[in-house]
């Protein structure tokens, strides 16, 4: 991920407890979590997620949870 230049926090659930908790049952998996720590979104098996519209999606999210 660092070669990547990603910066966004990643994490790696060795033990299956956040997948219960979240119900997950494919992967890979990504929540989006506000600011405030609650989920505003998830993407569910594979995403491009440098298209714009992922990109626009991300970034609507993000001044949401800033209102």
């Amino acid at each position: 991920m660092r070669n990547q230049g990603v910066t966004y926090v990643n994490v790696l659930d060795m033990t299956g407890d956040t997948s219960s908790l979240y119900g997950v049952s494919s992967t890979p998996v990504k929540f989006l979590i506000g600011a405030d720590g609650n989920m505003v979104g998830a993407g569910l098996g594979y995403k491009e997620w440098d298209r714009d519209e992922i990109k626009s999606l991300i970034q609507t999210l993000i001044d949401a949870s800033r209102k």
